[in-house]
């Protein structure tokens, strides 16, 4: 079977003519497929992406009325494009899904529909960016409040990427992934504050000012700057994958001469550092940095040296 390209002729039904005015949004989550002939990428996502939008056209309650001309795929995908502005809101998102087992490409997409005027609908990255922006404000004013307002944006982001999980069980690993860190953020309850130090119940804190996430505690015991970088990229605290071994300066971000935890060394009491110097990723040569919490020295001794380094895992914090 050959397949349609992009400069073959096939038939448009292009005349919509709406069922009725609605006055409201509806919600959708449309999963769009190929005519199942692959051909290139590109071509197939366009497809794929054009039968999610016709699917959403007329379920905000606009129909295809008639066949009126013959046009290329282009013009086609032009049209359905023009007729799609009318009544998806800004904010809705497609997902590429890829090729399936079958082999047809598809995508999912979600939103909002309408054929009258309404709020524009919220994809999941726009509630994760929205929560963000809300404990940021939180953190920097210490407001319960938008602390508050978070975690609705959160909770609806969450719903959202279960609707989608659910309804296509083999989504990409990333959006499963995505998913966890919410479950993980709504699950990490706050415990104590020191100042811009947030300390959570799943042994992570947050520096509101770097918005670095850093664990609760170093390794502690003595290590080698190899063995405290596998320590950091392999440290799972809080749920996170991403962890690291910090840079010298996000470690001298810490040191504060005004503060001494329980081990006498100068930094937030909720971050328990057990010995006076951190490994930090810098190196040069056989040799690699550290920064002493003792007096804020910084250093660059044998990568070998174990007795009294430490591993402080640190992550972006968002």
């Amino acid at each position: 079977m050959k397949k349609i390209g992009i400069s073959a002729s096939i038939i448009l039904l292009v005349s919509l003519a709406p069922i009725t005015v609605l006055s409201e949004t509806i919600d959708v989550l449309i999963k769009g497929v190929d005519d199942g002939v692959k051909t290139s990428k590109q071509q197939d996502y366009k497809e794929a992406e054009m039968n999610a939008k016709l699917q959403a056209i007329e379920r905000a309650g606009v129909r295809i009325e008639s066949m009126t001309r013959i046009v290329n795929f282009q013009m086609k995908y032009k049209a359905v494009e023009s007729k799609a502005k009318a009544v998806l809101l800004p904010g809705f998102q497609v997902m590429d899904m890829g090729y399936q087992v079958d082999g047809s490409y598809q995508v999912v997409l979600s939103g909002k529909v309408t054929v009258g005027k309404a709020k524009p609908q919220k994809s999941p990255k726009s509630l994760l960016n929205m929560a963000t922006r809300e404990e940021i404000k939180g953190n920097k004013h210490y407001s319960e409040h938008r602390y508050d307002e978070a975690k609705v944006h959160y909770k609806k982001a969450l719903q959202l990427y279960n609707n989608i999980l659910k309804s296509f069980p083999g989504s990409d690993e990333a959006l499963k992934i995505e998913r966890e860190s919410i479950v993980e953020k709504l699950k990490a309850g706050e415990m104590d504050r020191d100042g811009p130090f947030i300390a959570y119940n799943n042994g992570t804190v947050k520096d509101t000012r770097t918005g670095l996430m850093w664990a609760s505690k170093d390794n502690g015991k003595n290590i080698t700057w190899n063995g405290a970088k596998r320590y950091c990229e392999n440290y799972r605290g809080g749920g996170y994958t991403n962890w690291r071994i910090p840079t010298q300066d996000e470690l001298a971000s810490l040191y504060d001469p005004n503060k001494e935890n329980r081990h006498g060394y100068h930094v937030t009491k909720l971050i328990d550092i057990s010995a006076c110097c951190p490994w930090a990723s810098e190196t040069r040569g056989s040799e690699a940095a550290f920064f002493g919490f003792h007096d804020g020295y910084r250093d660059w001794p044998r990568q070998s040296y174990s007795y009294g380094y430490r591993a402080l895992p640190v992550r972006a914090g968002n």
